[in-house]
């Protein structure tokens, strides 16, 4: 898409509309697996692994902070450094 707006096939509001939209469906991505994690938390405290579920729990904060913290930082150093 960056090739095709530089190319000028493309205007600024399409560009813009499509890193919305995957903006997007990375948070939808993002939340799939927390509530995917959850479950499987839920389900190891059920069956009586209570330390599995705690090292689960703390594995999907670890990478819940990162996916939310860390990769638009990267985005934008990536970005920046490409003017």
């Amino acid at each position: 898409m960056e090739t095709m707006h530089k190319a000028g096939l493309l205007v600024d509001s399409d560009l813009l509309s499509a890193k919305v939209f995957v903006s997007q469906m990375r948070d939808r991505q993002i939340r799939a697996q927390d509530d995917l994690a959850l479950a499987e938390m839920q389900l190891a405290r059920e069956m009586g692994f209570q330390g599995l579920a705690i090292s689960l729990m703390a594995g999907e904060v670890a990478s819940t902070f990162l996916s939310r913290m860390a990769v638009p930082v990267l985005y934008y150093m990536s970005e920046r450094g490409g003017k």
